[in-house]
C-alpha cells in the first residue's frame, strides 16, 4: 500500500465514478482501476461495488475510507508542521558569545538588527572564547561574537567581520610620562 493508492481511493470514494476520478487525478482510467484493484488485493476485500455506471463503497470501503482520510490528513499536518519548523529555523539565528560581549556591546548591535528584522528570533549562548570557536567549527551556531585579542592565523577557516572597536583612554599626570608610559601610549596607538 502506498500514499498514491490512498489518495486515489479517497477521490474515487468521493466522486463514486472512475472516469470522473481519473480526470480529477490526471491519470488514465485503466491506471486508476489497476491501482484500486491492487489496493483491494492487498487488503483482501472489495472496497467498491458497481451500481450501474457508478460505484459505491462497500461496508469495508466505508470503514477503510475514514481511516484513509485520517491518515492522509495526518500526513498533511505533518508536512505543514515540518514546513513551519523549517520556517522557524530560517527565522532563528543561533549565536554564541562571550559573557563580556553578551552583556556589553552585543545587545546594542542586536537591537539594531531586530529593529530591521522584527520577526527574527535569536538563540544566544554565553561561552568561553574557545567554546565559541568550537561551536562555530561544529556548526552548532551561525555566528560567534568575541574579542579577537588572540592571533587569528590558526582560525583561517572562519570569516571574520569586525563589528566594533574599543577605545582605551589613559589619564596622564601633567608632567611628561615616564619611559614606560611612552611605551604604553605607543602600544595603544
Amino acid at each position: 500500500m502506498n500514499l498514491q493508492q490512498l489518495e486515489y481511493f479517497k477521490i474515487v470514494a468521493e466522486v463514486e465514478n472512475f472516469t470522473t476520478a481519473s480526470k480529477l487525478l490526471s491519470v488514465t482510467q485503466p491506471a486508476l482501476s489497476k491501482s484500486i484493484a491492487n489496493l483491494e488485493e492487498e487488503l483482501g476485500v472489495s472496497l467498491f461495488e458497481k451500481q450501474g455506471r457508478n460505484i459505491r463503497l462497500t461496508k469495508y470501503g466505508a470503514a477503510f475510507l475514514s481511516h484513509a482520510t485520517i491518515a492522509l490528513k495526518e500526513l498533511e499536518y505533518g508536512i505543514e508542521a515540518l514546513k513551519d519548523l523549517v520556517a522557524r529555523d530560517q527565522d532563528t539565528l543561533t549565536i554564541a558569545t562571550t559573557s563580556e560581549l553578551g552583556f556589553t556591546s552585543l545587545p546594542r548591535h542586536l537591537q539594531s538588527f531586530l529593529g530591521e528584522h522584527p520577526d527574527s528570533k535569536l538563540t544566544i549562548t554565553y561561552e568561553e572564547e574557545e567554546d565559541v570557536y568550537e561551536k562555530l567549527r561544529r556548526r552548532e551556531v551561525e555566528f560567534g561574537f568575541l574579542f579577537c585579542l588572540t592571533p587569528l592565523q590558526h582560525r583561517e577557516s572562519f570569516c571574520y567581520h569586525p563589528v566594533s572597536t574599543t577605545e582605551y583612554f589613559v589619564r596622564l599626570e601633567e608632567v611628561s610620562p615616564s619611559a614606560i608610559g611612552e611605551c604604553l601610549l605607543q602600544t595603544l596607538n
